[in-house]
């Protein structure tokens, strides 16, 4: 649980500069790049959490105290007792695995839309013919060599509300039907390889799926349409690149019916994405003013010093040492009473605490006065301490 708050409050600075370049009035890939590179830095601030969690460093050198002093109480029979001490009421009532189950169930409730649309997705496509249509194969060659990229399959579905990009490796556009006679298509086409080229399929994906993984960061929740509206803004001006006039292209847009897309698929009617605003932007494109330069450099540089203080406190995270930095030897040690002289002890025994509570109490050799105890790989990872008898100290003890 710990993991998990430090995961969601490291990532809160990335989503919160990504949250506000979508409010920015910049061309629209500017605004995608920034949007973008906050999700990455926000994933990998999260993962930060679990890779170096807060905590003191770990030494590697082993500084070896006094061992406590035995303080004189009557003599009697040393008695080792092996019963637990009882834990209260209250800390065994706690149940520790709690958070992880919550955080589970959060996962599998996230994950069950992404399955649906999955499923939805495939009997399109499964529905879906090749096109045959001479003049949209065509278009979609034009579109594609301008885009600089293969060109991509066509598929025609009359189970398609609206077109659609689908598929990460292999990506696909699917017409409706209604749509590959439309005087349309060059701007339908357009906006679609656009799609592929800037890879929004994938990037929604990792959207998602880092949703998923850190489920109740609500940043990320809030980011997911204004995220989309950007992607489709960005396509949009795009496609106008192609010779489109932005009025004709605007009345495409209107035109194209608006229906639901599976959730692993971008078309150029995404349902969740402002319509007038993406007119508007079609009309009325923002250009880069001083002002807005000045703003996208701050952003720029607020980014590059949030990674790169990120990059810091993982070099100077402290790492826990290995087997081979664990010191190793046979140790002798001694017993000083309350007045700092010398006690004599007659029997040793290591005892372990913590997760080790289960193990055997150990009997460690006396000769001479002094205890001998082996140091290495094998001693307890937990805590232990060694307890020691003389005549006249202590009487019993227990875990």
């Amino acid at each position: 649980m710990t993991l998990l708050l430090l995961a969601l409050a490291r990532s809160t600075v990335p989503l919160l500069l990504a949250f506000a370049a979508t409010l920015l009035h910049i061309p629209a890939v500017l605004r995608r790049k920034i949007v973008r590179t906050g999700l990455v830095l926000a994933l990998v601030a999260a993962a930060s959490a679990c890779l170096s969690p807060a905590g003191p460093p770990v030494p590697k050198n082993l500084s070896l105290p006094t061992i406590p002093i035995l303080q004189p109480v009557e003599s009697g029979p040393m008695v080792i007792s092996s019963q637990e001490t009882p834990l209260s009421e209250t800390a065994s009532s706690v149940v520790p695995w709690t958070p992880g189950i919550l955080y589970g169930a959060g996962i599998l409730l996230g994950t069950i839309p992404l399955l649906l649309g999955a499923l939805k997705l495939r009997r399109i496509l499964r529905s879906a013919r090749p096109a045959t249509n001479a003049y949209v194969w065509s278009e979609l060659d034009h579109a594609a060599h301008r885009a600089g990229i293969g060109r991509p399959e066509l598929r025609i579905s009359s189970m398609a509300a609206s077109p659609f990009v689908a598929g990460l490796f292999r990506p696909k556009i699917v017409l409706p039907e209604d749509e590959t006679t439309s005087q349309s298509v060059r701007a339908i086409l357009s906006h679609e390889v656009a799609h592929i080229r800037s890879r929004d399929v994938a990037w929604r994906l990792f959207h998602r799926l880092l949703c998923l993984a850190l489920w109740p960061q609500p940043l990320l929740w809030l980011l997911l349409r204004p995220a989309r509206t950007i992607e489709e803004e960005a396509c949009d001006q795009d496609a106008l690149q192609g010779g489109i006039r932005a009025s004709d292209y605007a009345r495409t847009l209107l035109a194209v019916a608006e229906g639901p897309l599976p959730t692993s698929a971008v078309g150029m009617r995404t349902p969740g994405t402002s319509l007038t605003r993406r007119v508007a932007a079609l009309l009325q494109p923002p250009t880069m003013t001083p002002r807005k330069r000045f703003l996208f450099m701050s952003f720029t540089m607020t980014a590059f010093v949030f990674a790169v203080g990120l990059a810091a406190c993982l070099a100077a995270s402290p790492q826990e040492p290995d087997d081979a930095a664990i010191p190793q030897g046979d140790l002798e040690l001694s017993v000083v009473g309350a007045g700092g002289k010398p006690v004599t002890p007659t029997s040793a025994y290591l005892v372990a605490y913590g997760d080790a509570h289960d193990q055997p109490i150990v009997p460690l050799r006396v000769t001479q006065g002094r205890i001998h105890y082996r140091l290495d790989k094998a001693n307890p990872k937990e805590a232990a301490v060694i307890v020691a008898t003389a005549p006249g100290s202590a009487a019993g003890f227990r875990r």
